[in-house]
C-alpha cells in the first residue's frame, strides 16, 4: 500500500483515508475535521477519543523508530543512492564514449570491471 504523502494525494478513498490517519504529519483534530469533512464520517466523541489516541501512539512509535537507528538507515540509503548514480554516471558517459568512437567496448568494460558482453547488452539497452 502507498501510505504517507504519495497516499494522500490518491484517487482511492480506502488509501487516502489510511494515510491521513497514520500521518504523523497531520495533528489529531486536523484528522477529525478530515474524517468529518473529506470522508463524511460523523465523528463521535468515542471515535474522537480513539484517534487522539491513535495520533499519541504513532508519533511515539515514529519517534522511537528514529531513536532507534532510523537515521543510519537514511544514511545507509543515500550512501547506496548516491553509489548507484555515481555508477550510472560512469556508465553513461562510457556509452557516450563508445558511441562516439572514442573507446571500444572492450576497453569502456575493463574500466567498470564488467564482462565485455555485459557491458555491450546495458549499452544496447541504453540506446534501445
Amino acid at each position: 500500500m502507498r501510505l504517507g504523502a504519495e497516499g494522500e494525494n490518491s484517487e482511492d478513498d480506502a488509501i487516502r483515508l489510511l494515510s491521513s490517519m497514520f500521518s504523523p504529519r497531520h495533528s489529531a483534530e486536523d484528522k477529525k475535521r478530515l474524517l468529518s469533512e473529506e470522508f463524511h464520517i460523523n465523528v463521535t466523541e468515542e471515535m474522537g477519543q480513539e484517534v487522539s489516541q491513535m495520533c499519541n501512539l504513532s508519533t511515539g512509535i515514529f519517534e522511537s523508530g528514529m531513536e532507534k537507528g532510523m537515521e543510519k538507515g537514511m544514511e545507509k540509503g543515500m550512501e547506496k543512492g548516491m553509489e548507484k548514480g555515481i555508477e550510472k554516471g560512469t556508465l553513461e558517459t562510457l556509452f557516450a564514449l563508445v558511441k562516439k568512437g572514442l573507446l571500444s567496448v572492450t576497453n569502456a568494460a575493463q574500466q567498470v570491471n564488467m564482462e565485455p558482453a555485459v557491458f555491450e547488452e546495458k549499452y544496447r539497452a541504453f540506446y534501445g
